[in-house]
């Protein structure tokens, strides 16, 4: 579903924010190989806001620690 979320989404550039729900659905499923290459990919969005990228960062350090994004209410 992810895919498929950035497939509708693709307008010509990048969308780190549907880069980034893949990422974390090839966590969410085991693959953190696939997970860190997504989330670096969604790293290389140049319109991303700083505090969004301070986000994905973390979220990259997890997916090398072979562990998933876990989106708890009023945290990242």
């Amino acid at each position: 579903m992810a895919k498929k979320a950035c497939e509708l989404a693709y307008d010509g550039t990048r969308n780190g924010d549907c880069i980034d729900a893949l990422a974390a659905a090839y966590a969410e499923n085991g693959d953190f190989e696939q997970a860190v290459i997504w989330e670096k990919s969604a790293l290389d969005d140049s319109k991303i806001h700083p505090d969004v990228r301070a986000k994905f960062e973390k979220r990259l350090k997890l997916y090398e620690q072979k562990k998933p994004y876990r989106d708890e209410p009023g945290k990242d």
